[in-house]
């Protein structure tokens, strides 16, 4: 990724939001055309799974909550183009939201449920109280959603509409972290990335996935930003990225810190900046582990291999492939790595799973492929060199090398996946543009 000096562009002050309403307008009416009684009489039928009774107030609720969040995207300090893109991007995810997903939750049985039943307790829920939470990131989950229901009222879709609105937030952070190495004439990317179905799709779920997805995006703005301006101030989301990500999937921690040490001994100029860069990621990696290992009780290097087993297996569901291993050294683990990689980045493929999701799945993964195959036919060794997309490239590799191991349930892959794959949408249009790259300059 070449590094481009240019003017940032002045946020559109909020007296300009007018020039957004035309576009908001559509959606607002397409927001009432939900409320009408005939298609409230389908919510009812369709939300048979919630635990909410009053199934119609919810979903109002819901509605009148996403078109609050949409206007509120008129006061946003972002350019006016963005805004018109966001607004298109926050309809799309409102229809998929409040309208497709109804048919999704009267067919699945969902962890949202959970969230949304533990959010109506007059305790704030934890582990100690309800097991079935088990800690980590679904305690968390169920906690946010908890104080998110002290602020509105009881609605399981106003609660999914807030996840939803993190999601797009997530999105555009990735798209900003993209303008910081060549600034954008249009919101083309925005688009293409905002619209991909699965960014689409799974970052507008009630669950751990759009959080885990604005934990990462701030980590990427925080990385690019050091990088790119060589400013501190970039420190706090790359900071926040981490934390967010980690305090939902501990793991996370260690595979977004990996690749900052790269950046600290590539990048980073002075012996003193340099050891003291390094030295903070190194104590923070040292805390990671030591959270890794007590969420998954790990005492030793044979519960490494036990644990990892289980969770390549462990698996069940209607996506759920057989996977027959057994880890007994470092190598077994090494030599399962490109399988597994491979089967968290690109499976299914069409034809593995034969349901609506499983059949989107595996063209979109046919995609990737072509878009990778486009990538290596395309991209100039220069391109290689450039610091951030080995930084991009080593984080993806991380991340497969981790999920691999997580992946044998292709259902749950494909959710997995959105943690990295706009990261890997903006990557691969990189490598597989002819566009020339340019020298970057790149200490930090």
């Amino acid at each position: 990724m070449n590094r481009v000096d240019a003017r940032s562009e002045p946020s559109a002050a909020p007296a300009r939001a007018g020039a957004a309403l035309p576009w908001l307008a559509p959606a607002l009416g397409a927001l009432a055309g939900l409320a009408v009684p005939g298609f409230l009489a389908l919510v009812v039928l369709l939300g048979k799974n919630i635990p909410q009774p009053a199934m119609g107030a919810d979903y109002l609720a819901g509605l009148l909550w996403a078109a609050a969040l949409g206007l509120s995207i008129l006061l946003w300090p972002v350019p006016a183009r963005d805004r018109r893109a966001l607004l298109v991007l926050w309809g799309a995810k409102c229809f998929v939201t409040l309208a497709f997903m109804l048919f999704y939750e009267y067919t699945y049985g969902l962890d949202s449920y959970l969230y949304f039943e533990e959010s109506t307790r007059p305790v704030r829920p934890s582990a100690a109280v309800n097991p079935a939470l088990g800690g980590g990131g679904t305690e968390l989950i169920a906690v946010l959603s908890w104080y998110h229901n002290r602020l509105l009222p009881d609605s399981y879709h106003a609660l999914k509409v807030s996840f939803s609105m993190l999601g797009l937030v997530a999105v555009y952070l990735f798209y900003r972290a993209a303008g910081l190495v060549r600034p954008f004439r249009t919101p083309r990317l925005l688009y293409f990335v905002g619209l991909f179905p699965s960014v689409l799709f799974w970052s507008s779920v009630l669950g751990k996935d759009p959080l885990v997805l604005l934990g990462i995006s701030l980590y990427a703005l925080g990385a690019v930003g050091l990088l790119q301006r060589r400013r501190l101030g970039y420190a706090v989301p790359l900071v926040a990225g981490i934390f967010i990500a980690a305090a939902v999937r501990t793991w996370l921690g260690l595979i977004l810190l990996v690749p900052l040490v790269w950046l600290g001994t590539s990048e980073v100029r002075g012996v003193f900046r340099k050891a003291g860069f390094l030295l903070v990621v190194t104590l923070a990696m040292v805390v990671a582990v030591d959270r890794f290992k007590e969420r998954l009780a790990i005492r030793a290097w044979q519960d490494v291999y036990n644990v990892t087993e289980t969770l390549a297996e462990g698996w069940e569901g209607g996506s759920a492939t057989q996977v027959e291993v057994e880890f007994n050294s470092i190598g077994s683990m090494l030599a399962y790595l490109p399988t597994g990689s491979f089967r968290a980045l690109f499976r299914p493929l069409p034809g593995e799973v034969m349901n609506p999701f499983g059949i989107l799945a595996g063209i979109e993964n046919l995609f990737l492929l072509g878009l990778v195959g486009m990538a290596l036919v395309n991209a100039r060794l220069a391109r290689f060199r450039e610091p951030l997309v080995q930084w991009a490239i080593l984080l993806v590799v991380v991340w497969a090398g981790v999920y691999g191991f997580v992946s044998s349930n292709l259902g749950a892959a494909v959710r997995f996946k959105l943690q990295v794959l706009p990261l890997m949408l903006i990557l691969l249009l990189h490598l597989a543009s002819r566009r020339r790259a340019e020298p970057a300059e790149t200490a930090v």
